[in-house]
């Protein structure tokens, strides 16, 4: 029995290192397969952080370039007619200071905080609400926020 057992161990001896090495290689394999799963997680991760960021500084940008005060009507004239003579350009200008108080009556700025109180009475009330193109949903005491849906033409 023992010199079968020293047989058996004898003709499998070269072969066991290289079994040792095949299960080594496995775990290896197995380890360099789950960093690269990580690293394709993380850049695609990444690329959606970078498309959000993108998108994100498209949006500030737009905001920027609608809220930019614009010149009156009036300014505009008078910086068109810079080469006209000073005693035109006064009462010019005093015309369109008038103008530019009547428009300013009869159309006011629109600004964001426009019709904030009922934004504030909806949410209060547990209804969802839009306001800027923000939708607002209440779920308890949490707000939720997310882009309001497109409207519906009738």
């Amino acid at each position: 029995m023992l010199a079968i057992l020293s047989a058996i161990l004898g003709f499998a001896g070269p072969f066991i290192p290289e079994v040792i090495k095949l299960f080594r290689q496995k775990a290896d394999n197995a380890h360099e397969l789950a960093v690269l799963q990580m690293q394709a997680q993380l850049a695609e991760k990444q690329h959606l952080y970078r498309m959000e960021e993108i998108s994100s500084q498209a949006d500030i940008a737009e905001m920027q370039t609608l809220r930019q005060p614009q010149q009156s009507f009036g300014v505009q004239i008078l910086d068109a007619a810079a080469h006209w003579p000073k005693m035109v350009i006064l009462p010019v200008f005093y015309l369109f200071a008038v103008l530019d108080f009547i428009n300013g009556i009869i159309r006011p700025d629109f600004t964001d905080a426009t019709n904030i109180e009922s934004l504030l009475d909806a949410l209060e009330r547990g209804k969802s609400a839009t306001q800027a193109g923000i939708l607002v949903s209440p779920k308890g005491t949490i707000w939720r926020f997310s882009k309001a849906p497109p409207r519906q033409s009738h």
